[in-house]
Order: structure tokens, then C-alpha cells, then sequence
């Protein structure tokens, strides 16, 4: 029975993984989460969302077949708390804090900010850890920058994440916001000028890299070394220093990239991490 079980399940997330990538069936999830009547059911559910989590988006390699799971499973746990708001409160899953820990889509993952401010007070009690754990995620996701140990500005970094989303439509928003996902993923490669160190702490350098680059839109791009792409914008220029910021992006840092090739990540006059060049 459990071997049955445990193939009906693997053979569900498989399917739901050809959903997702396809197409993302809002009304179908809207009609299944409105039926759950229960709390098992609503406990039942909440786990299959972190299955799907654990088990298929992380194992996922594919961008836009990822960004789509995910995608997903942000849509399904706004719906959760939309429709099993009182029975949600209740159970303290962890599913909607690792919706926004391992999302790939920057603007995504800002967009679903809401849900975490929202319910700060259950995330709170499932992990002890707000604010700090989601804005990680969110400095980690735009900039490749930990916020580790740095307390004492998560309440202005959080005054300007809210001046940056609306409440409004946040479904059609991720839908949104994973079709350009999709658009800008299949651009071609057209130009790389320079590569860096993933460095996401001043003392500290970490296993990747990143580089900026000019894609077949013509735009100017950062692109990890997993091939996530964040189109970046000239801003300013200075004596021999061109200012780039990430578009869309919550904090107010820039880049301030030399022509020689050296790059900083900037807090208003405040240098966060000075990276160093690796070609």
C-alpha cells in the first residue's frame, strides 16, 4: 500500500510538473484550494506544496521549466491564504517562506513580498526568524548579497521594499512577471565584457560567478553563472565610472563598474562588497 501510495504521488508531482510548464491553470487551482473543507485537508495540502518544493523545483535544473514550477507554487499559496485564510493560520507550514527562498525570478519573489509581510506573525512562529530569513532571500536573489548579521537596517530595507509592490492582482503579476522570465531567458548571447567573483560578503568569497552582458535585445544584462539573467541600466556616468542599477530592483544600490574593469556594489556612498575580477 505505502509503495502504491508512494507512486500515485511521484507519478501526481510528474504530471503537475507538465502542468506547470505548459501552462499555469489558475481556475484549477483556485476550485481545488476553495473545496478543501477540512483542516487535514488544508494540512494535506500545505504538504503537497512543499513536496513539490523539495522534490521537483529543487531538482529542477531547466530556468524556465523552474521559474514556471515555481511560479506555481507562489500562485497556489496566495490562493491558500485567499481561500483557507482561518484554517491556514492554524498550521504553521513552512511552504510559503520557501516559496520566496528558492525562487530564481527576482521580481517574483518582490512581488510575493506581500504574502510575507502579510503573515509575519505565523512565519514568525514557524521559524522564528522574520524578518531576517525573507529579506535574506530577497538581497540574495537581486544582488547575490547576505544581509547576515545586519539588524540594524532590516526595518529600512523593509520601508522600501512596500514603496515597491502593490497589493493588487498578484496572481496576473507572477504570470506576468514569468512570461518575461520566459522572453528575456531566450535571448541570445551577444557580448560578455566582464566576470566577477560571487562574493555575497565583504570577508568571503564563494563557488560561482557572475559577468555583465549584451543579449539580442540589445539590453545589458547580469547574468550568474546558472544563466539567470536581470537587465541592468545605465544610470550615470562619472570621470572614468559608469553606474548601473538592476532594474526593478527594491533597495536603491547601484553598481559602479571602472573601465578596467573594476566593480563595486553600492549603498548610496557605502561600498557593500568590492568584487573581484576573474577574466
Amino acid at each position: 500500500m505505502k509503495k502504491f501510495m508512494k507512486k500515485t504521488f511521484y507519478l501526481y508531482l510528474l504530471f503537475f510538473t507538465q502542468i506547470c510548464f505548459s501552462q499555469i491553470p489558475v481556475e484549477s487551482y483556485r476550485n481545488e484550494i476553495s473545496s478543501l473543507k477540512s483542516i487535514d485537508e488544508v494540512s494535506i495540502y500545505w504538504d503537497k506544496l512543499l513536496d513539490i518544493d523539495q522534490n521537483v523545483l529543487l531538482n529542477e535544473k531547466e530556468l524556465i521549466k523552474k521559474d514556471s514550477i515555481s511560479t506555481s507554487l507562489m500562485i497556489r499559496t496566495i490562493l491558500m491564504f485567499e481561500y483557507q485564510n482561518e484554517h491556514t493560520f492554524k498550521l504553521y507550514k513552512i511552504a510559503p517562506v520557501m516559496n520566496m527562498a528558492h525562487c530564481n525570478n527576482s521580481n517574483s519573489a518582490k512581488l510575493f513580498w506581500p504574502i510575507i509581510e502579510k503573515y509575519k506573525v505565523v512565519i514568525n512562529q514557524i521559524m522564528k526568524n522574520y524578518p531576517a530569513y525573507p529579506l535574506e532571500s530577497i538581497s540574495l536573489i537581486y544582488y547575490g548579497y547576505s544581509l547576515l548579521d545586519q539588524d540594524k537596517i532590516y526595518d529600512r530595507l523593509i520601508y522600501k521594499l512596500q514603496s515597491t509592490y502593490s497589493n493588487e492582482d498578484l496572481v496576473l503579476k507572477l504570470i506576468e512577471s514569468h512570461n518575461n522570465f520566459k522572453t528575456t531567458h531566450s535571448l541570445k548571447l551577444r557580448k560578455s565584457i566582464y566576470k566577477w567573483q560571487y562574493q555575497p560578503f565583504k570577508d568571503k568569497k564563494e563557488e560561482g560567478f557572475f559577468e555583465f552582458v549584451k543579449m539580442s535585445d540589445g539590453k545589458w544584462y547580469r547574468r550568474t553563472n546558472y544563466g539567470i539573467l536581470q537587465k541592468i541600466n545605465l544610470i550615470s556616468k562619472k570621470d572614468e565610472f559608469k553606474f548601473y542599477q538592476i532594474e526593478g530592483e527594491p533597495f536603491g544600490w547601484i553598481y559602479k563598474l571602472g573601465k578596467n574593469g573594476s566593480l563595486s556594489l553600492l549603498d548610496n556612498d557605502e561600498i557593500l562588497i568590492e568584487y573581484t575580477r576573474i577574466n
